[in-house]
């Protein structure tokens, strides 16, 4: 475009020359009078005027459109590609707070469905435990029936072993006695035949009688046998509903306990459910995965880590979240295992322990103190109370000092301040230079608490804090 406009301004002014040198051949005429020649002057000086002020003009236009509209035109295609991303970041965020919103709103519906459907189902179970008791019983008043008739047929075994022991020991004496001393007593040969023969034939029909009542014996205790086994399966069975109704009852009471606080108030309801997305967010993650994968790198750390040689504690209430007990059990009525998630469980677990609560980590991980796999402090239990708030940031080191003082293990919280994301340990004492002796529910019981914050820092290539406190009292 520029080179165009350069040969149209060429030849325009090639023109005007031309016509100029018409005009000044026209000048140099000799002049007739003053008049004619200032006129032809004049007229000169004009169209030398029109071609400069034109052409300044062709020039600035031409540079105008080389250059202004294009670095504009550039701009302000820059500034809608920039505002068309922040548009679409907008509405995905949109779209994503829509969904949650959603989320939110059905969630007490969920609960509400999935505890009626709990209902009918603990009423089904409670139907095959009453049938199976019946049963149960059943069989059980049959065996008893049988035990009579078992011993009924012995003491009868007995009473005809008494019967033939007579008969025999009665044909041996009879047939002990000679020939000549029967005569001597009695005077017929038949009377003798017939004594022999009636117990001859006594013994074999109290045999016979005794071969029927051991079969019949034998047959009641195989009848026993089998309605034992019967009996010991119904028990069986009823034992498995029962703890599938055990395993039913908490799941409802939780998710009752859940409704409870929820139910009817939508703005604390969407409040409780930001706070579990947190607090999911703050947990550490499959920390077993994550210990493969750095496996090397955790073990050169470990390699340079001390172990404290004082304010050691006692390991008969330390347990580990990966103990093969408890391991690959599941969290509450979640499928998230103990060994990749149970921190938190098992410090309590500890805590509750020490204080003289007869409890394991696999025991509390299925009571109703759970949100999915989401700790809910327990205020109470059995003789123990929470004794500080549970928020993140209540973090008191002189509260922690004082309580470890008083025998009183801290739960804390270490932090990986590039994820939020975080590991539950209780603290127990110090070393004699002042450092923090933990129970680590994964890398073991009394460890720095430093050494702890190399291991979480390197799991997630972050710095660490620690910002937050449960304490327990008994």
């Amino acid at each position: 475009m520029l080179d165009n406009n350069k040969s149209k301004i060429k030849n325009l002014r090639q023109r005007l020359i031309r016509f100029g040198r018409k005009k000044t051949k026209i000048w140099y005429r000799p002049p007739a009078t003053v008049s004619q020649f200032l006129s032809g002057f004049a007229t000169t000086f004009l169209y030398i005027f029109l071609i400069a002020i034109f052409s300044y003009y062709l020039k600035n236009n031409v540079i105008a459109q080389s250059t202004t509209p294009s670095s504009t035109d550039n701009a302000n295609q820059q500034q809608i590609e920039d505002k068309q991303e922040q548009i679409e970041d907008l509405q995905k965020k949109a779209e994503s707070y829509r969904q949650m919103i959603e989320m939110k709103q059905n969630k007490a519906q969920t609960l509400q469905n999935q505890i009626d459907l709990m209902e009918g189902q603990i009423a089904s179970l409670t139907s095959d435990i009453v049938r199976l008791q019946e049963d149960i019983n059943k069989t059980t008043g049959e065996i008893n029936g049988l035990s009579l008739q078992i011993g009924e047929k012995e003491e009868d075994i007995e009473n005809k072993k008494k019967i033939l022991a007579g008969v025999i020991q009665s044909y041996y004496e009879t047939n002990q006695d000679s020939l000549v001393e029967f005569f001597l007593r009695n005077t017929n040969l038949s009377e003798f035949l017939s004594q022999s023969d009636y117990a001859a034939q006594t013994g074999a029909k109290v045999d016979e009688i005794l071969a029927t009542v051991i079969s019949a014996r034998d047959e009641l205790e195989n009848d026993q046998k089998e309605l034992q086994k019967k009996n010991d399966e119904q028990k069986e069975k009823q034992g498995k509903i029962l703890e599938k109704k055990r395993s039913i009852d908490n799941e409802q009471a939780s998710k009752e306990s859940l409704l409870s606080q929820t139910q009817g108030e939508e703005q604390k309801y969407q409040d409780l459910l930001a706070r579990v997305e947190e607090q999911k967010q703050e947990l550490l993650g499959d920390i077993s995965e994550l210990s493969e994968e750095k496996s090397s790198e955790l073990a050169a750390i470990e390699a340079k880590l001390e172990k404290p040689k004082s304010g050691l504690a006692s390991t008969k209430w330390y347990f580990s979240q990966r103990d093969s007990r408890w391991g690959d059990q599941h969290i509450g009525f979640s499928n998230t295992l103990m060994k990749s998630y149970g921190c938190a469980v098992t410090a309590v677990a500890m805590v509750f322990r020490y204080h003289g609560v007869d409890i394991n980590p696999g025991t509390l991980a299925q009571q109703p103190i759970f949100y999915h796999d989401l700790i809910v402090w327990p205020q109470a239990w059995k003789g123990v109370s929470l004794a500080s708030s549970t928020g993140h940031g209540n973090i008191d080191w002189d509260t922690v000092d004082k309580e470890i003082k008083n025998d009183n293990p801290v739960i804390v919280f270490v932090k990986a301040t590039k994820r939020g994301a975080g590991h539950y340990v209780v603290i127990h004492g110090k070393d004699k230079n002042g450092e923090y002796v933990v129970h680590d529910p994964y890398w073991g019981s009394n460890i720095f608490l430093s050494s702890t914050k190399a291991y979480v820092g390197a799991l997630y290539g972050s710095g660490v804090t620690i910002d937050q406190m449960i304490i327990y009292h008994k």
